[in-house]
């Protein structure tokens, strides 16, 4: 974006209060639009009246469950990418752990998006864990994963650590699938990518729950 727009709307988040830019960058690791569930799960206080008279956000659902959205797509990106890397991706971190604890039933439905969360915020090996493990499930009538979906996870891979537990097969998995008869494959043996990631968490000490699928 132009730099000059890019300072303008800078400056309009800078001469927020400390309570009102800790909603913003809240909102803005969450999306574009976002609810207060996840919002209040990320920051203790929120002034999203506030956001709104300074026509940052917008509030676009009323009922049954409140919504809002960013003013403009400008706005998110600037409040994003003007936090500090190590607060964002603590963010990053607790939004994927609330999206799981808001509805533990619905965990692996919302795998893909969990991970994406977690690989923004560093914790690459635990999102190729929770990619592999949805995608071990393609056969089931409720998750479709497709191609994009594989080539996401086979790039995770490849950015493990070349000494990471089970590197060759997590870069492998996804690319088997990607062939004409992996689908074949994983329907025979369906649970597979959560079996390895189970053996890999459980020789790292990582908790196993992230992996139910």
């Amino acid at each position: 974006m132009p730099a000059s727009l890019q300072a303008a709307i800078a400056a309009r988040i800078d001469r927020l209060d400390d309570v009102a830019k800790q909603t913003l960058n809240a909102a803005a690791v969450i999306g574009l639009r976002f609810g207060v569930d996840l919002l209040a799960a990320l920051v203790d206080d929120t002034v999203l009246s506030e956001l709104m008279r300074v026509e940052l956000i917008d509030q676009v659902r009323f009922t049954p469950h409140p919504e809002y959205a960013f003013h403009h797509p400008l706005i998110r990106t600037v409040a994003y990418e003007s936090q500090l890397k190590a607060n964002r991706a603590a963010l990053h971190r607790r939004l994927a752990a609330a999206i799981e604890h808001r509805d533990p039933d619905s965990a692996d439905e919302n795998a893909a998006l969990i991970a994406e969360h977690l690989e923004a915020a560093g914790d690459l090996p635990r999102c190729v864990c929770l990619a592999h493990a949805c995608r071990g499930v393609v056969d089931l009538p409720r998750h479709r994963c497709g191609a994009g979906e594989l080539a996401e996870g086979s790039a995770g891979g490849d950015q493990l650590p070349t000494d990471y537990p089970d590197r060759i097969s997590m870069r492998i998995e996804p690319r088997t699938l990607l062939t004409g008869g992996a689908w074949r494959l994983a329907a025979a043996a369906p649970r597979s990518a959560s079996t390895n990631c189970a053996s890999s968490a459980k020789r790292r000490g990582t908790s196993g729950r992230w992996l139910s699928v």
